[in-house]
């Protein structure tokens, strides 16, 4: 994960994610799902993160995986390097 930009976390049925607490740590840009509306009190969709509301939704997945591709600002800003 250390030379990863986009972390993707796909469930539903977590809590708070160890791995996305890892990816945050590694100043690596979360996609998460918010399964209980846990996540959004970490991830502020389209600030710090994006937030997968629909975990079985191929489409908003792809969609937000494109976001971020597309959006680096978005991206970087998450960065502290």
């Amino acid at each position: 994960m250390g030379k990863s930009l986009i972390y993707i976390g796909n469930s539903n049925s977590d809590g708070i994610p160890n791995t996305l607490l890892e990816a945050i740590c590694m100043d690596v840009f979360p996609i998460q799902s918010n399964p209980g509306r846990v996540t959004e009190e970490v991830i502020v969709n389209g600030e710090n993160g994006l937030l997968i509301n629909d975990c079985e939704d191929v489409n908003e997945i792809m969609g937000k995986m494109k976001q971020a591709i597309v959006n680096k600002e978005m991206v970087f800003k998450c960065h502290s390097f």
